[in-house]
């Protein structure tokens, strides 16, 4: 089995015939939590989806952010079907916060979030947002408009992301009728999920062998459109950059600009002390 999407750490766990090209919210979180504090937060509300991957999130910041020297004043746990987030940018508000953690799954309640978290008037009372990279995605900053320049995100890959694997990469796709803003983190894993597939028939010879075909791609690396990636060999989940993204114009386009690299991140929860 190949994870192309799923972001729970413990998937991997459940079988030894799982290997994950996507992933996880400790590895994209626990950076989040250092551009935090490296930026001077003292008081963090943490503002999550409330599922797997959104307690997982608040678990990864929380401890990460601590172990720093910061604290957490509140964490909210949202429910998935939340559209409306007044309150809760009235409670940011109530609790002197001087930045937010947040993460949504990507939809329309990361517009709606991003939204309040504007009109409230948090962003211009200088409360720092920091989401990962779901809450900005490149297809949503055209309706977020001029009022997201600024925002930051960690997050393993941006449509920007200058190198030369990523422009053939979204040549390809451009080829077969796909647009640049409708490319996202799903068909990066799933393009790289599909390299690792083939590397497994190839180990196999085609016949059913699972622990030939995992063996295969254990420490497996190369340079994906994201950059460059590696199957831990044993916890069987991919090592890759995660980049802060800053929103930004250019050409006339708002683009998740990368400003920092966090570099071979691990999944986080897995790392033992």
């Amino acid at each position: 089995m190949i994870i192309f999407n799923a972001a729970t750490s413990a998937i991997v766990e459940k079988s030894p015939y799982i290997v994950r090209t996507s992933f996880t919210m400790w590895q994209n979180t626990v950076p989040a939590a250092k551009v935090a504090k490296a930026k001077g937060a003292k008081k963090v509300v943490i503002a999550v989806t409330d599922y797997g991957p959104g307690i997982d999130a608040e678990a990864a910041f929380k401890k990460t952010f601590e172990a720093e020297g910061g604290t957490i004043v509140e964490a909210i746990r949202m429910p998935i079907n939340t559209t409306d987030f007044s309150p809760i940018m009235q409670r940011i508000k109530n609790s002197g916060a001087d930045t937010i953690f947040t993460f949504l799954p990507a939809g329309p309640p990361t517009v709606s979030f991003v939204k309040s978290y504007i009109d409230n008037g948090l962003k211009a009372a200088n409360v720092r947002l920091i989401s990962l990279g779901d809450v900005l995605s490149e297809s949503d900053l055209p309706s977020l408009g001029d009022n997201s320049i600024g925002l930051l995100s960690t997050y393993h890959y941006a449509l920007s992301h200058a190198s030369p694997e990523n422009k053939a990469f979204l040549e390809r796709l451009a080829k077969t009728g796909m647009p640049d803003d409708k490319v996202t983190m799903t068909s990066v894993a799933a393009y790289d999920g599909a390299r690792v597939i083939y590397k497994m028939i190839e180990a196999t010879n085609g016949q059913r062998d699972p622990e030939k075909a995992v063996a295969a791609v254990k420490g497996m690396t190369w340079i994906s459109p994201r950059g460059p990636v590696t199957i831990d060999p044993v916890t069987r989940h991919i090592t890759q950059n995660i980049y802060l993204r800053e929103v930004a114009k250019q050409d006339g386009k708002l683009v998740n600009k990368e400003i920092q690299t966090f570099e071979a991140q691990p999944d986080w929860a897995l790392v033992k002390n």
